[in-house]
């Protein structure tokens, strides 16, 4: 997944960059980034609403997991603009 792949590079250039800063508790710590990926196959219908909100969510996994991590997901569903549950359908 290129996203994803991308993220990664990202994160792992911003740690090896050694940035010095300090946390609330003027404790020395080091910049890094954490990354909220998703991902949608061009064939899959979304509201791109949910896409962002996807990403965030997966950002928030990533730093609840311990920071400087990467997280992705994948829409793997077609669905009708508006959300409709009874015509959504599996993406085979």
């Amino acid at each position: 997944d290129v996203g994803l792949s991308l993220a990664e590079r990202i994160r792992a250039v911003v740690a090896k960059l050694d940035i010095p800063a300090r946390d609330r508790f003027d404790v020395s710590v080091h910049v890094t980034v954490s990354v909220g990926v998703a991902t949608v196959h061009p064939e899959v219908i979304v509201d791109s609403g949910k896409v962002v909100a996807m990403a965030d969510e997966n950002l928030y996994k990533a730093k609840k997991s311990g920071r400087n991590k990467v997280v992705a997901s994948q829409m793997r569903r077609i669905e009708p603009l508006g959300g409709d549950p009874k015509k959504t359908k599996p993406n085979f």
